[in-house]
């Protein structure tokens, strides 16, 4: 019986870490509906919001790179830290956080001018045909061409210890399936609803929830990183895709 071809076996890969994972998914993606929900019904409600809004304003593309980094980078190595290592920091971890929050963060200074020019395009008024043609956007265009291979040849980098040698050899070899495409079948399944939320809020308070979000995504990604270890050796990945 002929085996499955590669791009099936990365399907099969970037599902299973989906259902892994779907539990604690589905809880975030609950809690930050409520956090929509609860500004429609009552928009005061909306400190955290407003709050990280005017410090954004304050901070411009500064703030949105940092606070970014921040979210996306040391939550996630602190989420590891404390539910994947019992409390235990190590080198490893550090050196993971600090990286995370330089990636992340310039990954947040491009979000920043996205959502900017998102409203430009399709406008900032609350409409499906709005919230599906900024979400398709985002979602068949942004994250699969900048996104995902952005995130994926900077861990593939950071984990061969800096080697952009070892990096251009995997690109060559089984990049796309062993790395792009499972990384890719996570953020479809988390940030698809969740970008649609972002884009249902004025264009004001879309990157503060952004930011929301991406904390919320760090934590499973700290759920994700525990089972991402390599069998050979122990040790953890930086990045959220499990280990064959």
């Amino acid at each position: 019986m002929n085996s499955p071809s590669p791009l099936v076996l990365a399907a099969k890969r970037g599902i299973a870490a989906v259902r892994e994972n779907l539990a604690p998914a589905l809880v975030l993606q609950l809690l930050l509906g409520l956090l929509v929900g609860s500004y429609f019904l009552w928009p005061s409600s909306a400190v955290l919001l407003y709050k990280l809004s005017a410090w954004k304003q304050a901070g411009g593309m500064w703030f949105s790179m940092a606070a970014t980094g921040f979210a996306g980078g040391f939550l996630a190595e602190l989420s590891k830290v404390c539910f994947g290592q019992r409390g235990r920091c190590t080198r490893a971890n550090v050196e993971d956080a600090l990286f995370n929050f330089i990636m992340l963060g310039l990954a947040g200074g491009v979000v920043h001018l996205f959502y900017e020019q998102q409203a430009r395009w399709f406008g900032d008024h609350l409409a499906w045909s709005v919230i599906l043609s900024k979400t398709a956007v985002d979602m068949l265009f942004f994250t699969p061409l900048w996104a995902t291979p952005f995130q994926t040849i900077f861990w593939l980098w950071k984990n061969n210890r800096y080697s952009w040698a070892v990096v251009h050899c995997e690109l060559y070899d089984a990049y796309f399936t062993r790395h792009y495409l499972p990384l890719l079948f996570m953020q479809w399944a988390f940030w698809i609803p969740v970008v649609m939320m972002t884009y249902s809020l004025p264009l004001v308070l879309q990157f503060p929830f952004f930011l929301v979000a991406m904390a919320t995504w760090g934590l499973l990604l700290g759920a994700l990183t525990k089972s991402s270890v390599k069998k050979e050796t122990g040790s953890p990945q930086a990045s959220p895709i499990p280990a064959e």
